[in-house]
């Protein structure tokens, strides 16, 4: 098995690693303006009591159903796609629907 995907700044020193169980660990601490790494941070899809871990880390797509309350409009529906993110008990999503 290849070596775990790492991302590393100029000079070659490793700053992050993605492990195959889909952890994401902080290996430095730097701080640039808005960018800053927290050493030890890491996300995980089970419960952890770490303080360090963002627990439940999933990603994933649906398919939404778009409908309307009553009656018709003449519109169709073309595509029609719906992505989340879940971090813990807070879920982000993005609906989309393209209508003709």
């Amino acid at each position: 098995m290849d070596a775990a995907p790492t991302i590393t700044r100029v000079g070659g020193a490793e700053i992050d690693r993605i492990d195959y169980l889909g952890e994401v660990y902080t290996t430095g601490q730097e701080s640039r303006g808005a960018y800053s790494q927290v050493p030890g941070l890491f996300l995980n899809n089970t419960a952890r009591s770490s303080p360090n871990c963002l627990d439940w880390y999933e990603e994933g797509s649906f398919t939404p159903t778009f409908s309307f309350a009553s009656g018709t409009t003449g519109m169709t529906l073309g595509a029609q796609t719906g992505n989340f993110t879940r971090i813990g008990n807070m879920v982000m999503f993005r609906l989309s629907g393209i209508y003709r």
